[in-house]
């Protein structure tokens, strides 16, 4: 089946027949784990961060022999009927019954997330729960004998305040093909011809730092017109922009591309990437992507970006108000900030030069050999504890 971009102001066109799929990760057993993944959420989403970097956990474990599923709803964007819900809820019972998981792995705060996972509890099953984000504040979300993880330590010190809880840090796995694309030229392997590249920015929503990038476009039409943007659509496409008056599409400096799924291709053009988000981000999956492929990111100094920076690039400001209300007046000092900061990267030869050694030193802390083994670590001890508790 092939998956649908959905989330917000995204259409969907699944069928109710759809609602229950269950995607597959094959693997023999062969005396390892039985893991399962369960979510509302459709684990084939390609525009979620969190959905790729589940994907990418269950692919490892399965690589290494542990018996891996998943069940989740396939529909994006859109919410299921009650009766579609109640089907996934008593096909989540009979999934259960037949594979008999011994670790759950899930995440989801709605009321039949929380169903499911508490189905998984009376199964006797052990419940590791995945934060993703900073947003997650459900009273009673983290029941006794359950394990979490999370994908920054920004995140796990978050929700050690939160519920008491003790987050193991499991950073994404990015997979080197994502980043780059072997015999597919990388603009960053030749620092001199940065200014026939792009300015980055991915998902053009405002609660992702849009009001910002637009001002730069803005005073880049007006001082650096040679400065290129390419505008990748994330969670809401051309549309949505235009029915919330966002005229970026038609800017001479403005390249403005579909949702990709080849990133090595849109990676191998950028010369630079912005991730001014205006909320705190759990981590930054995509600061690691462009860094695999050494372009110097500019992101601010909230949540867990800075810790996917890693000390390749100074953290930026964003303004408190902007988190409050992603609307608000940025202030001409923000905009100078970001904007100088972009242009000294694109004038200066030197300091670009150093920036992408920076970035592909900082990208190994990350690398896909390190946060694999960091999965199977992390499920080796949970499965060592399930055979300890029986």
């Amino acid at each position: 089946m092939r998956p649908r971009r959905g989330r917000k102001g995204y259409r969907s066109k699944a069928t109710p027949e759809e609602t229950e799929t269950a995607a597959t990760i094959a693997a023999d057993a062969g005396g390892k784990l039985r893991i399962a993944f369960v979510s509302t959420m459709c684990l084939l989403d390609q525009v979620s961060g969190a959905a790729i970097s589940m994907r990418s956990a269950l692919e490892t474990l399965a690589a290494a022999g542990h018996q891996v599923s998943a069940f989740t709803a396939s529909s994006q964007g859109r919410k299921m009927t009650s009766e579609e819900a109640q089907r996934l809820y008593s096909g989540w019972h009979s999934w259960l019954a037949r594979a008999r998981p011994e670790i759950v792995v899930s995440f989801g705060t709605s009321k039949l997330s929380r169903q499911l996972q508490a189905a998984a509890r009376d199964s006797s099953v052990r419940i590791v729960l995945y934060f993703g984000n900073a947003e997650i504040d459900v009273p009673d979300l983290v029941h006794p004998g359950d394990r979490a993880i999370c994908c920054s330590a920004f995140l796990a010190e978050l929700y050690r305040e939160r519920y008491v809880v003790e987050a193991e840090v499991m950073y994404p796995v990015v997979r080197p093909e994502r980043s780059r694309r072997l015999g597919l030229p990388v603009l960053a392997d030749h620092p001199e011809l940065r200014q026939l590249g792009f300015v980055t920015f991915i998902n053009p929503i405002p609660y992702k730092g849009l009001t910002l990038v637009r001002r730069m476009i803005d005073r880049a039409g007006r001082e650096r017109p040679g400065v290129k943007f390419l505008i990748i659509e994330g969670l809401a496409p051309r549309e949505i922009m235009a029915r919330m008056k966002v005229d970026l599409p038609g800017r001479p400096n403005v390249w403005w591309l579909p949702a990709q799924l080849d990133m090595a291709a849109v990676y191998s053009r950028s010369a630079v990437l912005l991730m001014p988000s205006f909320w705190r981000e759990g981590f930054g999956r995509a600061v690691v992507e462009e860094q695999s492929a050494g372009v110097p990111v500019l992101a601010d100094d909230i949540g867990g970006l800075p810790e996917a920076l890693g000390g390749s690039n100074t953290p930026l400001p964003i303004p408190e108000r902007c988190i409050e209300n992603h609307h608000a007046d940025l202030g001409p000092e923000t905009v100078e900030a970001w904007f100088t900061a972009l242009t000294a990267l694109w004038d200066d030869d030197e300091a670009y030069r150093r920036a992408v050694a920076q970035t592909r030193e900082t990208a190994e802390r990350f690398s896909a050999e390190a946060t694999r083994a960091r999965v199977l670590e992390i499920f080796t001890a949970i499965g060592a504890a399930v055979g300890d508790s029986r």
